[in-house]
């Protein structure tokens, strides 16, 4: 869930560069000893990819911990500009 607060800080302060925030997030899981199988910065209404014009975002995780599967979302509304 750290890791989707990150992304959604960066986020609502004008960060866009989608593929970088990811990557951070994920360098960021394995740090705490997660396996991530996916994370994804989506458009929240049509899980399309996220667009730099999308205003309502969902980041979408799951990773592995042990044996364990976890999966968690976050909502993220972005200003309009």
């Amino acid at each position: 869930y750290r890791s989707l607060q990150g992304i959604a800080s960066e986020l609502q302060r004008g960060a866009r560069d989608y593929p970088r925030l990811i990557e951070t997030a994920q360098r960021q899981q394995r740090d705490a000893g997660f396996v991530p199988d996916y994370l994804e910065i989506r458009n929240a209404l049509s899980l399309r990819p996220a667009q730099l014009d999308d205003r309502q975002l969902v980041v979408l995780t799951a990773a592995h911990l042990g044996s364990t599967r976890l999966i968690d979302n976050l909502l993220v509304e972005l200003p309009a500009q």
